[in-house]
Parts: structure tokens; sequence; C-alpha cells
């Protein structure tokens, strides 16, 4: 009698660690599914994005909702409010006239707009690929804008029209910031491994 019910207890043990084995296994298994989702379909900015212009006259404002505010920072009103789902990235030209924002995610197509400070007026938008943290950079005479892509790419676009000039392949190290040379003739990456990459203008 005592050797049954030790198989009865033994067979009990053995199917709850069965079971639990496998939960285990679906618990990882969704837990990766996750992860690769988070990576094709990044998570809205859910911290507003500021950025003040180089010339200390402009503020802009983006909130999740895909609100962008725009306004003097003597008076503090906002000059205009413009859109774009799910902004990560906003950066003012050189010379303080354009304002670049970055944004798209949770299937919505990855866009980048660019509009004149002064009055508000879309200067250009382009679909383009956006990853979890894009980047932003303009050329010094605010022709160029340069901005990271899915990541490994980094793409050139003529202003004002928004016209892709060309592209260039990264180390696919995460971007940190991209800057022009001051004369103007090549691209400086930041990365977040610390590595330094210049790049000939395509």
């Amino acid at each position: 009698m005592k050797t049954r019910n030790s198989i009865r207890i033994w067979g009990s043990f053995v199917v709850v660690m069965l079971s639990l084995l496998h939960l285990t296994a679906i618990s990882r298994a969704q837990e990766q599914k996750a992860l690769a989702s988070d990576a094709l379909h990044p998570a809205p900015q859910t911290r507003p994005l500021t950025a003040c212009s180089p010339d200390g006259e402009f503020y802009a404002l983006a909130t999740p909702d895909g609100r962008i505010r725009c306004g003097k920072t003597q008076e503090g009103a906002a000059i205009c409010t413009r859109y774009l789902c799910h902004p990560r990235a906003m950066v003012f030209s050189p010379d303080s006239r354009l304002l670049a924002v970055a944004g798209g995610s949770d299937g919505s197509p990855a866009r980048l707009k660019v509009w004149q400070v002064a009055d508000g007026r879309l200067l250009c938008q382009v679909e383009t690929g956006v990853g979890r943290d894009p980047v932003l950079g303009f050329s010094s005479d605010s022709i160029l804008l340069a901005s990271s892509g899915d990541g490994i790419h980094i793409n050139f676009w003529q202003l004002p029209k928004g016209t892709l000039q060309g592209s260039l392949t990264t180390s696919g190290a995460p971007l940190t910031r991209l800057a022009f040379s001051k004369e103007g003739k090549a691209l400086i990456a930041l990365f977040g491994d610390g590595s330094v990459q210049r790049f000939p203008l395509p």
C-alpha cells in the first residue's frame, strides 16, 4: 500500500513539474515574441520632446499625442501647433529657420516633416524608416537634413523639397548623434558604443 501511495505521490509530483516546465516554456516564448514585436514596432514616445533654436529665439515642444507646438522664448506664446504621429526626434536648423521632426510607430507610416518656424508652413514631408531612437542633423547651410532610418542606414534629404539625395550604411551600432563637418563635405556619426564614423557626403 505504501509503495502504491508513493508511486501516486511521485506521479503527481512529476505531472506538476512537467506542467510548470511547460508554462515556463510558454512564458519564454511569449516574452521573445513581445521583444521581436517591440523591435519591429517601437513603443510611442512617452515623454514630451523639447528643442530650442540655436539663436535662442524659438522653442518647440512635441507631446506623445502628436501635437508639436512652436513659439518664441521671449513671450512664451505659441506661434503655431502642428501634428506628427508619435514624434521621436526633433531639431532646429542652424539658422533657426526650420524645424524637423521624425516620428511614426504602431503600424503608422514613419514620416519626417520639416516646417518653417516663422509661419509654421510645412516645407516638406517624406516617408522614411524610423527606428526606436531616430537621430536628425542639419548641414551648416540648412540645405541638407540627415536622418537615421532603420538603425543601419542614414538618409540625406535635399531641402526645401525633401528629395532623397543619397544614403549610406553604418556599422549597425545605435546612433546617438549626427553632425556635419564645418566645411560641409562630411557627416560625423557618433554611436552608443563610443565609436565614431566620418562619411563623405553623397
